[in-house]
């Protein structure tokens, strides 16, 4: 028997996900789905950090960390969480997906422009500057970087075995990359470890004593159109000609100046493209490969939900601030977890439940039994999550919670494995 514990923990406006498998021979193998909220609940996040590595206990590890995407409230967390000099633990594999540095520049500008006390934090700029060199402090073995795949290969789990790839690591239990796609290994840490670069065809695919669990990607393609407006716009406000941008930005000491001393001008560009750019984010399948004998209970504080014994339905999917409000876009992911997502019990709601985020086509193909979506009050007209969404969840007679900063809003779930 294998027992699977998933926990939204309660930060406020953010996203902080982890989950744990317990084995027979007391084995514990841990993973993470970002940690960070905006600076207006950073009392919230941190306790909800100090709460989680509390239970780990002393001798704790994260194999796996996943970070969506580069927006302060999906990463402010990650210093205290993975600091292992104040307390925090050591993390094995970081997986993130393949940002370019004007992706990385739009999410920056978008937090300080919501709230500009998160250009406050040194680890947030560094990470805007050099995400990998930034994730390298905490000495992890290796760096996944996640590019978007082919549509026609889609995810692993397709009814088959998966195509075997390659081995990632032999800790509490072997870990491979399975499916298609190409791999290519390299070096780009401080420490000397690995970078990995795949396409999120690959999944990362974990050995359960006869059991196959998959940790399968999905990358939400850019918008280009809009990437360029702002592009050009923060050239001219550095007084750089469009084409000599890309080659200013090279520069390490032209990226950290830009994100120190002017700030400024990255808000100017982004409120001169007039709107909500969206950002590369990436979605995370957790769930099994084919079909198992489960016994799964489902619980919030104050209440409890049991699932029966051979349930199909266990799998956790979680969309980041992906942009699937937009159909091509929506389409995509739902093709790419075309054979996977029937087994979808659990979905985290896009964008902390933005309406133009959204689209009903989700609920319905999905089919989900529980939504998440993790927000809290920021701005009357954020509208986290909207009424649409909660309109269209409870008209398919799913479960909507929303984990809130208050303890009594988190939302645990508990997989047996049989």
């Amino acid at each position: 028997m294998i027992l699977h514990m998933r926990q939204q923990h309660a930060v406020g406006q953010g996203f902080f996900h982890t989950a744990e498998f317990r084995f027979m021979d007391d084995a514990v193998f841990r993973y993470a789905y970002d940690c960070g909220s905006t600076p207006g609940y950073a009392a919230a996040r941190d306790t909800s950090v100090d709460s989680y590595l509390a239970g780990a206990g002393p001798k704790r590890r994260l194999d796996f960390l996943f970070v969506s995407h580069a927006h302060d409230d999906h990463v402010s967390g990650i210093p205290k969480l993975l600091d292992t000099l104040n307390g925090g633990m050591q993390v094995d594999t970081v997986v993130m997906p393949y940002m370019d540095v004007y992706d990385r520049l739009i999410a920056f500008a978008k937090s300080v422009t919501d709230d500009p006390s998160a250009a406050q934090g040194s680890f947030y700029r560094d990470f805007i500057s050099d995400p990998v060199q930034a994730i390298s402090r905490f000495e992890p073995r290796q760096v996944l970087i996640v590019r978007r795949g082919r549509d026609s290969d889609g995810a692993p789990g397709d009814g088959t075995p998966p195509e075997p790839g390659p081995f990632l690591g032999d800790g509490p239990k072997t870990t491979m990359l399975v499916g298609r796609g190409p791999v290519e290994i390299g070096s780009g840490l401080a420490t000397g470890k690995s970078v990995i670069s795949i396409t999120d065809n690959r999944a990362v695919s974990i050995d359960m004593d006869g059991t196959t669990w998959l940790l399968a990607p999905y990358v939400d393609p850019l918008v280009q159109a809009d990437r360029r407006a702002f592009m050009w716009r923060l050239a001219a406000r550095l007084g750089l000609p469009r084409r000599g941008l890309g080659q200013w930005l090279r520069s390490t000491s032209n990226r950290v100046d830009l994100l120190t001393n002017k700030i400024g001008f990255l808000e100017q560009a982004y409120k001169d493209v007039k709107k909500d750019i969206n950002v590369t984010s990436m979605c995370l399948f957790s769930g099994p490969q084919g079909h198992l004998g489960f016994s799964s209970r489902h619980s919030w504080r104050g209440g409890r939900f049991h699932g029966g014994d051979d349930t199909t339905s266990v799998a956790w999917l979680a969309t980041g601030d992906a942009a699937l409000g937009a159909v091509r876009r929506r389409n995509s992911m739902l093709k790419h977890y075309g054979y996977l997502s029937p087994g979808v019990l659990t979905l985290t709601i896009p964008h902390h439940g933005a309406a133009k985020n959204f689209h009903d086509d989700l609920i319905t193909r999905i089919d989900p039994m529980f939504c998440v979506a993790a927000a809290d009050f920021v701005r009357d007209n954020w509208r986290h999550p909207s009424s649409e969404v909660v309109r269209s969840i409870a008209s398919h007679g799913a479960f909507l919670f929303t984990v809130t900063a208050s303890s009594m809003s988190e939302f645990d779930e508990v997989v047996l494995i049989l």
